[in-house]
């Protein structure tokens, strides 16, 4: 059953069509540009579709199909349609042989996918010329991760696997930049980045990726001072932090710092060393966790500026004020929805960026508000905190604003 062609009809319009057991299907592509090359492709799988394609683009999805295109009879023709006697050209005043120039013909035994098509079209694939290198740091110094193609019509974005749980996107901040250039940068590296893994995700346009492998950030820790212990329990409604360690004698302090996601992390309070020789233990409490998974992590300060992390805890507080956000990611236009886990007649409402700058606050007496950013709020990773009457934080939630 079937047939099909490409036709030019009155030099000014093109159209598929396709015919079976005298059912005729036919898409009119409209006029076309006399005078320059054009790139045509059809695909059919056989089962279920049918597809036209013109410079790259889809441009006509049928489920019109055939399983087989040979006409008894017939023969495959360039230039015109067969004729049915099955000796050369069909010609009438309805068919005439097509009087332009046809060019780097091809059949292919299976069904081309639409990066595939594309690729044909604009002459090129994606070729990764080099790969990301392993990189070793001290800790507080840069690292940097650099990709280079064959072609620089490409879009790139870099992605992390920090702890072992798969692959995602990374974004400009405090920590990261260049995050969608063919150079990523890590900016004061610490023990938290070490046996980080990066790799770079390569986009041409018509959606065709390619992937680099993975390169391994690894850090030696400078600091003197020894991490001999580092906990995280859960009691009742707060979060306890207990360390020990030893060779503090150049540290000034300790900032326990607090993430949502494993990644982005911001203070939420300072303790001084003791600052002697010998082994010292230390304790805080989080009086306000986030809801689901915490992640604690310490920063430890010298009085020279050198610093270093501990290695990250996580502990989980299941529906513990629970903050929604919807859409997430957004434009910049979202709701906030605490419902009843948090109790108190009014509430204030503030947005930080990813290095703890206010972009945003506004009061409220609803659980429920639109937050509408400016225009010139910059493309990131946000921070919402909800704050009750004693301006106590009660809850948290981050929000990525693309």
């Amino acid at each position: 059953c079937g047939e099909s062609w490409i036709q030019v009809i009155d030099t000014n319009y093109y159209s598929l069509s396709m015919h079976c057991n005298n059912n005729w299907s036919r898409y009119y592509a409209g006029a076309i540009q006399n005078n320059s090359w054009h790139h045509w492709l059809v695909t059919n799988d056989g089962v279920s579709q049918t597809k036209f394609y013109i410079d790259g683009q889809l441009v006509y999805d049928t489920s019109n199909y055939y399983n087989n295109t040979y006409v008894s009879g017939r023969d495959f023709a360039i230039g015109g349609l067969p004729s049915p006697t099955g000796f050369g050209l069909w010609i009438d005043q309805n068919v005439e042989p097509f009087t332009g120039k046809i060019d780097d013909v091809a059949i292919y035994n299976r069904v081309l996918n639409a990066c595939e098509i594309l690729q044909l079209y604009i002459g090129y694939k994606i070729i990764l010329t080099s790969q990301p290198s392993n990189v070793n740091v001290n800790t507080g110094s840069n690292a940097q991760f650099t990709v280079s193609t064959s072609n620089n019509q490409v879009s790139y974005q870099w992605q992390t696997d920090s702890a072992g749980s798969g692959y995602h996107n990374i974004y400009d901040g405090a920590k990261y930049a260049g995050t969608s250039n063919d150079t990523l940068f890590v900016n004061n590296v610490s023990m938290d980045n070490n046996n980080q893994r990066f790799r770079c995700i390569i986009s041409s346009p018509g959606y065709c990726t390619d992937t680099s492998s993975a390169a391994l950030l690894t850090v030696t820790n400078i600091l003197a001072m020894r991490l001999l212990s580092f906990n995280v329990l859960k009691e009742g409604k707060k979060a306890t932090l207990n360390w020990a360690v030893e060779k503090e004698e150049s540290l000034s302090y300790y900032s326990i710092e607090r993430s949502n996601d494993g990644e982005n992390f911001y203070s939420i309070g300072r303790l001084a060393s003791i600052n002697t020789s010998g082994v010292h233990t230390y304790r805080f409490s989080d009086e306000s966790p986030i809801s689901g998974f915490d992640f604690y992590r310490l920063k430890m300060m010298e009085a020279n500026g050198n610093f270093s992390y501990s290695p990250i805890r996580k502990i989980n507080f299941e529906n513990a004020n629970l903050v929604i956000i919807y859409p997430n990611p957004s434009n910049g236009k979202f709701m906030v929805d605490f419902g009843k886990s948090v109790d108190s007649k009014t509430y204030s409402i503030v947005i930080r960026n990813i290095l703890s700058q206010k972009v945003f606050e506004t009061k409220t007496s609803h659980q429920k508000i639109e937050i509408k950013l400016k225009w010139q709020t910059k493309k990131g990773i946000y921070f919402v905190e909800i704050k009750n009457e004693a301006q106590e934080i009660v809850g948290f939630q981050k929000v990525i604003i693309q």
